[in-house]
C-alpha cells in the first residue's frame, strides 16, 4: 500500500492536491484510493471526491494510522494531515506507523507558502529536513504526481 502524507500549514492548497491525488490515482492508474482527512480548520467535502472512501480524524492521527491503516484495503492511501500538527511527533508516528505495517510504502510530502517562509520559518526547515520531498506554492499537483512517481512508483 501507498500512503502519501500532505504536511504544511496550507489548508486550502492541501485539500485541493489531496482530492487531485485521489481522482489521478483513481482514473488514471485504476487503482483503489481511500482519503483521510485531518485538516483542521476546513473539512474534505465528499463531494470533491469521486467514490473513493473518505475518513475524517478530528483528532491526532497516530491511533488512526496504526489502528485502522491495516484495516483498509486500498492501493493507495492520502492523508492530509493537520496544519496543527506537531511535526516531530507526526514524523515519529509515520516511523512507527512504517515499521509496525507490513508492506507500507510511506512518502512524506511538505507544502510550504509564503506565510510559512516569512512567519514560520522554523516549520519550513522542519518541512525541508524530514519531508521526503517539498514543494514551494503555487503546487501544480502534475509536477507532484510526477516526482512522487519517480520517488517511489
Amino acid at each position: 500500500m501507498k500512503v502519501i502524507a500532505l504536511i504544511g500549514l496550507v489548508a486550502i492548497e492541501k485539500i485541493q492536491l489531496t482530492v487531485d491525488l485521489a481522482t489521478y490515482y483513481t482514473w488514471q492508474t485504476d487503482k483503489t484510493v481511500t482519503v483521510i482527512d485531518n485538516v483542521s480548520r476546513l473539512a474534505i467535502d465528499p463531494a470533491q471526491l469521486s467514490d473513493e472512501p473518505l475518513i475524517r480524524v478530528k483528532d491526532e492521527l497516530r491511533e488512526t494510522l496504526i489502528d485502522q491503516l491495516p484495516q483498509i484495503n486500498s492501493d493507495v492511501v492520502i492523508v492530509a494531515v493537520s496544519e496543527a500538527a506537531e511535526l516531530d511527533q507526526l514524523f515519529i508516528s509515520l516511523d512507527v506507523m512504517t515499521e509496525t505495517i507490513a508492506d507500507v510504502d510511506l512518502v512524506t510530502v511538505g507544502l510550504v507558502d509564503l506565510r510559512t517562509c516569512d512567519c514560520f520559518p522554523n516549520l519550513r526547515v522542519k518541512l525541508e529536513d524530514y519531508a521526503d520531498m517539498h514543494f514551494l506554492a503555487p503546487f501544480n499537483a502534475e509536477d507532484i504526481i510526477g516526482v512522487i512517481e519517480g520517488a517511489v512508483g
